[in-house]
């Protein structure tokens, strides 16, 4: 399933021509992987404290319509792809009045442990088994 956070475009993140700054949108595609990952019960802080991070390693943005100064936005994230070595999150920004699609993106993440690349679900199963199940019922 795809988890929602509810976003309030904030003045400073828009640009002289009073729309959101392109940038922004990774931002916001992190708050929504952030909120998605404790939907698994466990938070990626827990993750950091076992000593695994979740760089990203490619993003992509298609922006479709412009967001302005206190629209409020939905960002759709969703687990897309997970193999134990990679994940990959797909976001959809929704106008929440309109419900209209103003962008669209995708982030992948290697597991690294130390800073060497790891197997989440060899290493650690029981995150790697929480993942799967919040993946198993996506759909966005």
């Amino acid at each position: 399933m795809a988890h929602i956070s509810e976003i309030r475009v904030r003045y400073q993140e828009t640009d002289q021509m009073k729309v959101v700054y392109h940038a922004n949108y990774a931002v916001w595609f992190e708050v929504a992987r952030t909120n998605a990952l404790r939907e698994t019960g466990h938070s990626y802080k827990e993750m950091e404290q076992l000593g695994v991070v979740m760089p990203v390693v490619e993003l992509n943005c298609k922006y479709k319509r412009p967001a302005t100064y206190d629209d409020i936005l939905e960002v759709h994230a969703q687990i897309i792809t997970f193999t134990g070595v990679k994940l990959v999150f797909r976001y959809k920004v929704i106008h929440k009045e309109r419900q209209e699609l103003l962008a669209e993106g995708e982030t992948v993440h290697a597991f690294l442990k130390h800073g060497r690349p790891i197997n989440l679900k060899k290493q650690h199963p029981e995150f790697a088994e929480l993942i799967t199940n919040v993946m198993e019922g996506s759909n966005v």
